[in-house]
């Protein structure tokens, strides 16, 4: 996933707008397919295998297995409200924060929002 801010915004944009539409606990996360034609295109486009969306953040898998890629947005410190969100890409033991934001400035109202 090399791409420009702006695409991360995006794709953390629709990961919020899936979690706006989800009631599920961390426990008990929802479970989506990562081709399901409720997904928006961002995140259809990422060839995921699954998606788990739960109150507290999206984790995306794509392979099938264990040492496959994966793309998590949540906060970076589930003790701090205050804490900044946070997209990160993982491959085996290889983390990567791609894209960071304070929630509260995550809207439609943002300059760069389209």
């Amino acid at each position: 996933m090399n791409r420009d801010q702006g695409y991360y915004a995006k794709v953390a944009e629709a990961c919020d707008e899936l979690i706006s539409h989800t009631t599920n606990s961390v426990e008990n996360p929802r479970v989506i397919l990562g081709d399901d034609k409720s997904l928006v295109p961002i995140l259809r486009d990422l060839n995921a295998t699954r998606i788990e969306v739960s109150s507290q953040g999206i984790w995306i898998q794509v392979g099938n297995t264990k040492v496959g890629f994966g793309i998590v947005w949540e906060p970076s410190d589930y003790d701090d409200k205050n804490a900044p969100w946070e997209l990160r890409t993982s491959r085996e033991d290889i983390r990567k924060v791609v894209y960071s934001i304070k929630k509260a400035a995550l809207s439609k109202d943002r300059p760069d929002a389209k």
